[in-house]
């Protein structure tokens, strides 16, 4: 079973709930949208704040976010 990167689910995410901006994502949920940009290059992950902040916005559980920086190796 392939596992999803971190960027791929975010974009997947966001795309969900149309947003369409690393911009607009990071300032509706109180991020640095320059950090977002990062995430969905896959040039860097978020911190576990972060990680709260994008469950709260995405409406998930927090430890589900924190889960897909670094899924499992089966």
């Amino acid at each position: 079973m392939a596992t999803q990167t971190f960027d791929g689910w975010l974009s997947a995410e966001m795309t969900r709930k149309g947003v369409k901006s690393a911009r607009r994502f990071g300032l509706e949920m109180g991020a640095d949208p320059a950090h977002v940009g990062d995430w969905l290059l896959g040039a860097a992950m978020p911190t576990d704040q972060e990680c709260d902040l994008i469950a709260r916005y995405l409406n998930v559980a927090a430890h589900d976010v924190r889960e897909r920086r670094f899924p499992q190796r089966h």
